[in-house]
């Protein structure tokens, strides 16, 4: 028979602390390890996707004065950068004697004549449309302000009718720019149609006096007043350079996520702070750039107008 042999571990304490040893392993081993998770607080905040991208400033109505007559000299005193007031006489043509009556040229002139009489009818309208525009948008505007001070409505929506007013205002002053143009343009034409008529020779001393037909400064001298003028020849360039827009060339892709009253910041343009604006207009024909990297690139011309104040930028 075999005999047993009984260790009393009171006498081995080194066994016991072996065994704890090894069974406190064996659950430490099996035991699930903890995942390691990355956690942090949420909160309520708005999301800002943004494009950037580089762009410059244009001046926002450009006129070029064209002469209506064909002369042999003019008179001008005039450079650029040099103020203008509407109305106020730019040059001065002595027109050429008509040889011979064209009637090409006449009924092409009376042509000229109608079409600036529809333009200038169609320029008065939308003064209307857009005063229409701006009156509702103030409307708006006041009713939003109400809401947002009850707490109805948030910051972003009431900005977004904000937007909407500047956009009409902004509107209204390119109507009204483009009316003194159209007024302009048909004197300009009555004065062809009437140097193109049956005994309409010039007189020895008579003079074509051109006015401004806007208030603004010399953006450019065209050609001075040195050789014969043509009928349609650019002479000078007028504009308001205080009014200013600004032109960003952006990818075709990235364009069709840009609406029309999405606002604009303009960083890195010289000052301090960054200026607001709002985007005018997406145009809708692209053109083909090539990049730094030699590639052919689809681009869009994304016209936005400044919402700061012009103190801030000018």
């Amino acid at each position: 028979m075999f005999s047993h042999f009984k260790i009393p571990l009171r006498n081995h304490p080194g066994v016991i602390v072996v065994i704890v040893l090894i069974t406190a392993l064996l659950i430490w081993g099996f035991w699930p390890k903890p995942v390691a998770v990355e956690s942090i607080e949420v909160k309520y905040a708005p999301l800002t996707i943004s494009i950037e991208t580089n762009g410059r400033t244009r001046v926002i109505n450009r006129y070029v004065i064209t002469s209506p007559v064909n002369g042999m000299t003019c008179q001008m005193h005039l450079h650029v950068g040099d103020h203008v007031s509407q109305g106020q006489t730019l040059l001065s043509i002595r027109p050429l004697k008509t040889p011979l009556l064209n009637p090409r040229s006449h009924a092409q002139a009376e042509a000229n004549v109608s079409a600036a009489k529809f333009a200038l009818k169609a320029s008065e309208e939308q003064i209307k449309s857009t005063k229409a525009s701006v009156e509702y948008s103030e409307n708006e505007l006041k009713r939003h302000q109400e809401l947002l001070k009850k707490g109805l409505i948030s910051q972003d929506n009431y900005d977004k009718i904000k937007t909407t007013l500047l956009t009409a205002i902004a509107n209204q002053r390119r109507a009204k720019f483009k009316a003194n143009v159209a007024k302009y343009e048909l004197k300009a034409a009555l004065t062809t149609l009437k140097h193109n008529t049956i005994g309409s020779e010039a007189k020895a001393n008579e003079r074509v006096l051109i006015k401004s037909p806007i208030d603004g400064q010399i953006l450019n001298v065209v050609r001075q007043c040195d050789n014969p003028i043509t009928v349609g020849e650019s002479l000078l360039e007028i504009g308001d350079p205080s009014a200013l827009e600004v032109e960003v060339d952006v990818l075709s892709a990235d364009a069709v996520k840009i609406k029309p009253g999405m606002k604009v910041l303009f960083k890195r343009w010289g000052g301090e702070q960054p200026l607001e604006g709002v985007v005018r207009l997406i145009e809708p024909i692209g053109f083909t750039k090539v990049s730094a990297l030699g590639v052919e690139e689809q681009r869009v011309w994304v016209i936005a107008n400044f919402t700061s104040p012009r103190e801030q930028w000018q």
